[in-house]
């Protein structure tokens, strides 16, 4: 059975899409307050993302920072714990189920907890659609 995979210019639509969505999550959040970046440059990646520019070399850093300083913030926003059943894999009898404690957060953890969902699908997305145009360049340097 072989997997679909979309082509590259649906992949790089849905980057410069899921961007542009990023952005609007990140915007009214304070997740550019941090001292590990340079003044401006947060800023500067947010305006990238939302004009359409997924893939800036100079993103990166910034982005991975922001995902290390949302983890960082949600421990002050957890407001208590609630208990979840899930579905924890299967054995000879059949399905097995567990219950698990999830964090409950505050409004602005549950938009942070969103948000950093949200910057990890955008960064496997970037690195997928890098990857695919990196295999494409070598494909074309090897057929000349």
């Amino acid at each position: 059975m072989t997997k679909h995979r979309p082509s590259l210019d649906s992949l790089a639509l849905e980057a410069v899409r899921h961007g542009r969505r990023l952005h609007e999550q990140l915007a009214d959040l304070p997740v550019c307050r941090t001292d590990e970046l340079a003044p401006g440059t947060c800023q500067a990646t947010l305006r990238r993302l939302e004009t359409g520019a997924p893939i800036d070399d100079r993103d990166l850093h910034v982005l991975e920072t922001l995902a290390r300083g949302i983890d960082a913030r949600l421990a002050s926003e957890i407001t208590g714990l609630r208990e979840e059943g899930r579905l924890i894999g299967c054995d000879e009898e059949g399905v097995v189920w567990g219950v698990v404690s999830v964090p409950t957060y505050t409004p602005r953890g549950e938009a942070l907890v969103a948000a950093g969902q949200s910057l990890a699908a955008y960064l496997a997305l970037r690195r997928d659609l890098l990857d695919r145009v990196r295999a494409e360049r070598l494909l074309l340097s090897l057929l000349r």
